[in-house]
């Protein structure tokens, strides 16, 4: 009776599963025989995510294929099957991504890797809709190809598969999600971060991009006062203020996905004015705001004129470019540098800093510092005038390099001149104890000599 009752249940998942196939037909997946379990598990869970009556039916099918139990259905009709567990999405931003913070070990031991006979290939198993990325650095991610999705979480292992399967399901369950990749697929990136790399992890950190405007924004409010570079900036109240710090952060993203940025002759040229402007500014003016030391401004066109855009066949002259990861990481982190020079100097704002010794925030009270005008009065003024040029040189609590330099180079000049002092009155006082000593030994040895001469005189007359 128990194989007729199996039989009747095959037969009504199977019905099931064909009335399912019926609707909006997906790729097919490859069947369990050309895949190991865990792979085939993996595929298995991400349809479930995307498509779950498409993976009920899978599921079934492949159970009954491969003469396994089949999950066990209530009386009510569903099964005894656990969904998989809604993540909780947390906002972030590319500052937060734990690349460098996450700790990944392996055990250190011996290990023996035995080649087979004519094995020419060493590629890793491949996961369906995703393609793993090597960062010219060495990190490793993944880039999902139905969509623009990035992740750093290790897919080949299943946990991290499920979790970012699910989170991925959660977010294109909302409309606004869907509106996004219908109408700007191609503009549009979302990356996906864990919090803990762990089976219970329960959170995903997320933003997405937009690279039409350079920006990154997420489905949440966001609290800019997360943002490190907004914290060293006190009042910013403008919008446009506010979206050069989210530049910060575009650029920081293409530095982590080199493959996703979209590159053109025109981006090279903003990254080449920039660098001109640069120089020219910080040799024509010493009160220049440029961060860079001008020797690095100099080597950076060396740089830059290697990055080339190699025009894509059959694609459109706006979008159809690419170049190499490593110059695409490169180029994102000069930029990156110019757009916080820019944020950090409210460029474009009613306030722009234009001197690196001017405040934007006017004159700020000072707090009394007896002690320092009283060593001013000791010191013939020297500690208040260093005192002066340290205001100036952190104006805003900004350390400008190039004003930063000037006056360590003061200062090194300054100091050599009091070592030569110095030792100039040194050898004046060794010399003049050297001749001292001298002239005592000699009148001393004298006066002996009288004295001996004279007792011998005493002791033995003639």
């Amino acid at each position: 009776m128990r194989n007729v009752s199996n039989g009747f249940s095959a037969l009504e998942m199977l019905f099931e599963s064909l009335l399912h196939c019926r609707q909006a037909p997906k790729p097919p997946l490859p069947t369990s025989s050309y895949l190991n379990g865990c792979a085939y598990a993996q595929v298995s869970a991400l349809y479930s995510m995307l498509d779950p009556l498409r993976s009920t039916s899978l599921t079934k099918l492949s159970s009954i294929h491969e003469g396994q139990a089949s999950p066990s259905i209530t009386p009510g009709g569903s099964s005894t099957e656990a969904p998989p567990t809604a993540l909780k999405l947390v906002p972030i931003a590319p500052e937060s991504f734990q690349r460098y913070t996450r700790h990944r070990t392996i055990n250190k031991r011996d290990a023996d890797y035995v080649i087979p006979p004519l094995c020419r290939s060493f590629s890793r198993v491949s996961l369906s809709h995703w393609n793993a990325e090597r960062h010219p650095e060495g990190g490793l991610y993944f880039v999902h190809t139905e969509h623009r999705i990035f992740t750093d979480a290790y897919l080949h292992d299943p946990a991290p598969f499920a979790q970012i399967t699910s989170a991925i399901a959660q977010l294109l369950a909302r409309a606004e999600v869907q509106q996004l990749f219908m109408t700007d697929s191609s503009a549009i990136d979302l990356v996906l971060d864990l919090m803990t790399e762990s089976l219970d992890n329960n959170e995903c950190g997320y933003y997405f991009v937009d690279h039409l405007a350079r920006i990154i924004f997420w489905l949440d409010a966001f609290n800019m006062g997360a943002l490190h570079n907004w914290t060293q900036v006190p009042g910013i109240a403008s919008p446009t203020h506010a979206k050069m710090c989210l530049e910060i952060e575009y650029w920081a993203h293409c530095d982590y996905f080199p493959t996703a940025m979209p590159v053109s002759p025109q981006v090279v040229g903003e990254l080449h004015d920039a660098i001109m402007y640069g120089i020219g500014d910080a040799m024509s003016s010493l009160k220049s705001t440029q961060q860079f030391p001008i020797e690095r401004l100099f080597r950076m066109p060396t740089v830059t004129k290697e990055m080339v855009c190699e025009p894509v066949p059959g694609t459109a002259e706006s979008t159809g470019f690419k170049m190499n990861p490593g110059s695409v990481a490169v180029f994102a982190r000069f930029m990156q540098h110019f757009a916080l020079d820019r944020f950090y100097n409210f460029h474009g704002e009613k306030t722009a800093r234009l001197s690196n010794d001017k405040s934007v925030y006017g004159s700020i009270p000072q707090r009394s510092q007896t002690l320092t005008w009283l060593s001013a009065l000791l010191l013939f003024n020297v500690p208040l005038r260093y005192l002066q040029t340290l205001q100036v040189v952190n104006t805003d609590q900004l350390i400008n390099y190039a004003s930063w330099q000037r006056f360590i180079t003061t200062l090194h000049t300054e100091w050599l001149d009091f070592v030569l002092y110095g030792t100039l009155i040194l050898n004046t006082n060794v010399g003049f104890f050297v001749g001292a000593s001298q002239w005592t030994f000699h009148s001393g040895t004298s006066r002996e000599l009288r004295i001996n001469l004279l007792r011998r005189h005493i002791h033995y007359p003639r």
